[in-house]
């Protein structure tokens, strides 16, 4: 019988081998993944100061404040576009790491980690997107009920007609502060360096040196 060669921890020299494998793999990643995080952090950024530039009170009693869309709304479309990109490319790091197989069931765990992470991110940035479709859909709802109201009043905006559109056309409001509320906390929230846990876990279990993995 062959002796097995144990490393750190009682794990065998091949299992070390298949970690630093994992975790250079994982290493290869972190510049894109944190490119990415800080794309997403300054996209945040600009949608807020963006919401909030356009908000205008509103004359309407018990109304939120209404926004002004067409002030915003190239910066809005921009954003979304940005984050379904973001979207895009997370799901493509995802798969990069999970498409090779790590056996060793600590490695393993360590890898879908590391796809949970980022499928997690993938998954927000789904919500951002269909949060802030449905505040475009509901505007472009409420401009057209202001334009066929205000066309049957002949431009007269104290017309009841007008007043009762405009305050139904309010209700995109909603859908866009449910966004800046989901953007806010997105933002309040600490961010991790990318893989950084995952790749310090392979470290220490397998005693494994920066220098093997590669200098991040």
């Amino acid at each position: 019988m062959v002796a097995l060669v144990l490393v750190g921890c009682g794990r065998p020299s091949g299992e070390r081998d298949v970690a630093l494998s994992l975790a250079r793999l994982l290493k290869h990643q972190v510049a894109e993944a944190r490119d990415l995080q800080e794309l997403e952090q300054r996209t945040a950024n600009s949608l807020v100061l963006a919401l909030d530039a356009g908000e205008t009170p509103s004359n309407m009693p018990g109304m939120p404040p209404a926004h002004d869309f067409p002030l915003i709304r190239d910066q809005f479309v921009k954003a979304i576009e940005t984050i379904k990109s973001i979207r895009t490319k997370r799901a493509a790091l995802a798969q990069t790491i999970r498409q090779e197989s790590f056996l060793p069931q600590m490695v393993n765990l360590v890898q879908e980690d590391a796809v949970s992470s980022l499928l997690e991110d993938v998954a927000r940035a789904d919500s951002w997107v269909q949060l802030a479709s449905n505040a475009l859909a509901k505007h472009e709802i409420a401009l057209g009920m202001l334009k066929r109201a205000t066309e049957r009043a002949a431009g007269d905006p104290k017309s009841p007609d007008v007043i009762n559109a405009t305050f139904k056309s309010r209700a995109y409001v909603a859908e866009v502060m449910e966004l800046r509320e989901f953007v806010k906390l997105f933002l309040s929230k600490s961010r991790l360096d990318p893989m950084a846990v995952q790749i310090n876990t392979l470290e220490t279990e397998y005693e494994i040196t920066e220098e093997e993995v590669g200098v991040r």
